[in-house]
């Protein structure tokens, strides 16, 4: 399974899914996300269903930053997947959207 990374978007802590006044997209949503999808309101005004990733475990902000796209991945493939399909997990990624996240 390849993932591609929206540079704009891939490495901040919410993600942003359907307005809530779209019930069939929310709908999608919470069963793609379940425990982790939640209704929320953004400092834009926005309502909007979302997934939120946090620092447990206090680490470096850049580092957790980091993390995110990992963590989402891993949610989703343990969420949808049998641990018994997934033989390997690697995740690999690009040094320039790493780079240009850190400027």
């Amino acid at each position: 399974i390849g993932v591609r990374l929206l540079e704009d978007s891939a490495f901040r802590p919410a993600l942003r899914g359907p307005f809530s006044e779209e019930s069939q997209k929310v709908i999608k949503f919470r069963y793609f996300w379940g425990d982790k999808a939640e209704t929320r309101r953004f400092r834009d005004g926005e309502t909007r269903e979302a997934v939120v990733w946090t620092n447990n475990n206090n680490s470096e902000f850049i580092d957790w930053r980091r993390s995110i796209p990992e963590r989402c991945v891993r949610y989703a493939l343990d969420r949808h997947l049998s641990s018994r399909c997934i033989s390997d997990r690697r995740f690999l990624f690009d040094s320039p959207l790493y780079a240009k996240m850190n400027k």
